[in-house]
């Protein structure tokens, strides 16, 4: 690809356009910054969804050390998970002056247009699809990264019904969370700290994790306005998660107790990590409580529990 033909430089990108070793299909989603195409790569013909950025940023504000060193910081946060509830990154780099990622092509659409077409999910789907969102939440957390903007909009979905976490755009490293706590992510899903200058971690993104099922169990947010200014106004004088009720069945009782804790205005009244989450949703699947989300009871063992307990203490 010549200069002249990048996408970034002539403000357009369509069908067959290349870009590098790439060919442009159409557009999959578009940001203030940057847009994601499906696209193949030219020689070994596999489907991908490859973010460039936006051709009318680009012509706005042109390109900057900045600018680059932001997409592929993104690629080194993505590059050092693999997890299947994760998107998978194959190639990131730069072609002329514009940088760009290519990344699985997850075909069932996001999270959030899926509940905005089809309405709240069934309690039991909610609990797989929660206990697999955690599970690759806790990928990201043992790699050392806040997430920092979850939310239903960056939950890709599988046409299998598979979930994958997407965009770590703000991503930070657990070690160098900035020091000024600057505002990131979405106000709906932010953590009650992200906005109280207070020091932040992985328990943030259990909250915003909780908040995200408030609106799949719902199809609402759980604090709403019609501006981000009055989002966060709601969030920063509220004490506690609004009032959620999901039902009288002990499935819809208990999912109930799990997105509640998550959602703790006090970290340390959270759950302290995922698989804290993955082991209360495995349980009411099978049937059983939640041990970690006993909220406002002393916290007793399951049965499900303790098996769990006996056979993590067996060797292999």
């Amino acid at each position: 690809m010549t200069e002249d033909s990048s996408p970034s430089r002539r403000g357009t990108a369509g069908i067959g356009q290349t870009f590098g070793n790439y060919t442009f299909f159409h557009i999959l989603a578009e940001g203030g910054m940057g847009v994601i195409f499906e696209a193949e790569h030219n020689s070994i013909k596999r489907k991908v969804a490859l973010k460039i950025v936006s051709p009318k940023y680009a012509a706005r504000e042109g390109f900057s050390a900045k600018l680059i060193d932001e997409f592929l910081r993104e690629a080194r946060v993505m590059g050092a998970i693999d997890h299947p509830n994760v998107v998978t990154l194959y190639y990131a780099g730069v072609v002329g002056q514009c940088p760009f990622l290519a990344m699985k092509l997850v075909g069932g659409g996001d999270l959030q247009s899926q509940i905005m077409k089809h309405g709240p999910m069934r309690d039991d789907q909610v609990l797989h699809l929660l206990s697999n969102c955690a599970a690759g939440l806790g990928a990201i957390h043992a790699a050392g990264f806040i997430n920092r903007d979850i939310k239903p909009a960056n939950i890709l979905m599988e046409t299998n019904g598979n979930p994958r976490l997407s965009d770590f755009g703000v991503a930070v490293p657990v070690s160098d969370i900035p020091a000024d706590n600057m505002i990131a992510g979405t106000p709906s899903y932010l953590a009650p700290e992200q906005i109280h200058n207070q020091a932040c971690d992985t328990r943030s993104d259990i909250y915003s994790l909780g908040a995200t099922f408030w609106y799949v169990t719902t199809g609402k947010v759980p604090f709403d306005g019609t501006s981000p200014e009055e989002i966060l106004s709601h969030l920063m004088t509220a004490t506690q998660p609004p009032h959620l009720d999901l039902g009288s069945s002990a499935k819809a009782k208990s999912l109930t107790q799990i997105i509640l804790h998550a959602m703790s205005f006090q970290p340390d009244k959270r759950y302290k990590n995922t698989d804290e989450i993955v082991h209360d949703c495995q349980a009411v699947l099978a049937g059983g409580e939640p041990e970690y989300a006993q909220i406002g009871q002393k916290r007793k063992r399951t049965f499900f529990g303790s098996i769990l307990d006996r056979a993590t203490s067996l060797s292999i």
